[in-house]
């Protein structure tokens, strides 16, 4: 056999080896991460109920703080990866984030769920930069987009396994369920999904291995075949060879790479953080409904990954193998906010949405290496994540804000789709910006990309603050003054009375409960308010309270009702709007009292 057949057969054994040895370990490692991060999708339906001030907006912001702490260690801890050993930096990664997850079990107030989200992204910095520089160690072009595509199926695998054992967890201690060991359901869920992160990070430390060379599972046939063939692929891309750090953190097309993952990303943690609460709120379903009904978008997802993977090897082509996948799913959003009231077509369209804005990214992270090599590359793919997972902060925030300010998701899907498109346009653009740039001399033509990403950012920013200020209704939910002003008490009582009074007229005993109960509201808000705190008396705070536990027992109950018995009426949605202006009134007042 030649030298070159022979070099030819050991490259191809290596090659299988390694999908074998390396990828099952860190396929298991980043379905557990992606729990951790995204688990609070689920726990947030029954944590509500025992922490009452936690509203949507406190919900999305938490959610989202998490990437703020991604974004200061991601760089540095991607470079670590590149230039130190990545099975010790894993390693530390995932002791410290289990730690941390499990503490989200014990929080009480929002500043206390901030900090402990904020440590966790801390915590997790470099874990999914580091694989995907790690894997460019291991594996050569032609298999990287596929070994790519296996790695992500992880999370939507994730989010099936997170939601399904998640959602059987969210019972204990709810409706005369027993506690385990003192903890509620949505304590368990935090504190079980955080311990499997601290075994496998000693599991990482004892069987990763950091190159090739260092393999001794690998022959030495083996060794110098994959080496030399890596070898040969980063010194073809002359151009970047000898591209420092810095300059490939200035490059235009790592920049714009960062803004286009930033708006998909945006969409996608915007939906995955909100869609059992969606389903709930569109459809008034229990917990354990919903939770199955999340699973169904993760399924498809994993068909798309692993053939937009496979097409994009194929084919050697990367860009439109991102852009087509990101229109689809801004689609599937647009389309969840057109079927409401038809659940099927609802759960379809979400379905839609999460594949394309999960299908893209084999083929998305197969871009920078296509421009960029070692250490330049390692930054460069630091800075896309971590950068573009500011949109997992965003997204989630936005979403939240929105349903507290308008009492609707409607607008923040619509804005979660455009952000998506804006992604598509923005790979699209990539060689016809960067031959533009290029053609620039002067020093400012090298900052022109940095500008424009903060523009369009600070763009964004103001135009979703813009957006939730003029839908905020000035008696709607998010009022401080709840308690104190009366005026939130008629307005309240005519927009509720408006909206349901020709079902109400069918139904006077519903009418007459909800009516005694919001009488009873108003008496009880008449006697404290304007009142100093000294002169306002428990049993009187005490009273309202149960009044308005019971307003919240009575209009769950009568949305379900409703919506069991008339979902298909052309009235049904504004009634159960309304009812659901009135809970998030309610539970607002209760935090209110609560104040000191």
């Amino acid at each position: 056999m030649s030298d070159i057949a022979m070099e030819s057969a050991a490259l191809a054994s290596a090659r299988r080896k390694v999908y074998l040895r390396a990828l099952p370990l860190l396929f298991v490692c980043y379905i557990i991460a992606y729990i951790d991060r995204t688990n609070i999708s689920v726990a947030q339906l029954t944590m509500t109920r025992s922490l009452p001030e936690f509203t949507k907006a406190v919900i999305g912001f938490g959610a989202g703080i998490f990437f703020i702490g991604y974004f200061l260690l991601e760089i540095p801890g991607t470079l670590m990866v590149e230039r130190w050993s990545a099975r010790k930096w894993i390693c530390r990664i995932m002791v410290t984030w289990g730690f941390v997850a499990a503490l989200t079990a014990f929080v009480r107030t929002p500043n206390e769920f901030y900090i402990i989200r904020f440590l966790l992204g801390l915590a997790e910095a470099g874990f999914f930069p580091g694989v995907i520089v790690y894997l460019t160690h291991w594996f050569t072009q032609r298999d990287r987009a596929k070994a790519l595509s296996i790695f992500l199926v992880a999370s939507p695998i994730a989010m099936i396994i997170g939601n399904y054992f998640s959602g059987l967890m969210l019972d204990i201690g709810e409706d005369g369920n027993p506690t385990l060991f003192g903890l509620k359901g949505w304590q368990v869920i935090f504190i079980f999904w955080g311990i499997p992160a601290v075994i496998m990070g000693v599991v990482v430390l004892f069987v990763l291995t950091d190159r090739p060379r260092h393999a001794k599972w690998l022959t030495v046939e083996e060794r110098e075949a994959l080496e030399k063939r890596l070898e040969f692929e980063q010194s073809s891309h002359k151009s970047a060879a000898h591209m420092s750090v810095f300059e490939g953190l200035t490059n235009p097309n790592v920049l714009m790479l960062a803004l286009a993952y930033f708006g998909v990303v945006t969409g996608n943690y915007g939906i995955e953080m909100f869609l059992p609460s969606i389903l709930e709120d569109w459809y008034g379903l229990g917990t354990s409904t919903v939770t199955k009904l999340a699973i169904i978008p993760s399924c498809l997802v994993i068909v798309g990954q692993l053939t937009i993977g496979w097409s994009s090897d194929r084919f050697h082509e990367r860009r439109w193998h991102a852009i087509t996948p990101i229109i689809i799913g801004a689609c599937g959003l647009i389309g969840a906010v057109l079927t409401q009231g038809n659940i099927y077509l609802t759960v379809l369209c979400f379905t839609i949405a999460a594949t394309g804005m999960k299908s893209y990214m084999p083929a998305f992270w197969s871009l920078p290496h296509m421009y960029l090599t070692a250490a330049a590359a390692a930054g460069s793919v630091g800075l896309i994540n971590s950068v573009g997972n500011l949109g997992g902060h965003f997204g989630p925030t936005i979403v939240g804000a929105v349903k507290t300010a308008t009492g609707s998701y409607d607008i923040a899907l619509y804005f979660l789709a455009s952000t998506c498109l804006g992604s598509a346009c923005i790979i699209f653009s990539m060689p016809y910006v960067y031959r533009r740039l290029s053609e620039l001399k002067s020093p400012l033509g090298k900052w022109q990309p940095v500008l424009g990403f903060v523009i369009i950012v600070t763009g964004l920013s103001l135009g979703v603050w813009g957006l939730i200020k003029v839908q905020s209704r000035p008696w709607g939910p998010n009022r401080a003054d709840v308690v104190s002003s009366s005026a939130t008490g008629e307005a309240y009582t005519q927009q509720l009375a408006g909206s349901l009074e020709d079902w109400f007229a069918k139904r006077p005993k519903i009418r007459d409960v909800l009516t005694m109960r919001l009488d009873e509201l108003k008496a009880g808000c008449v006697n404290i308010r304007d009142k100093p705190p000294a002169q306002i008396d428990p049993q009187q705070v005490t009273q309202l309270q149960a009044t308005l536990e019971r307003c919240i027992q009575e209009i769950d109950q009568l949305k379900t009702t409703l919506l069991q018995r008339d979902a298909n009426k052309r009235y049904t949605k504004s009634v159960v709007d309304g009812l659901t202006e009135a809970d998030q009134i309610v539970r607002n007042t209760q935090a209110a009292l609560r104040q000191p």
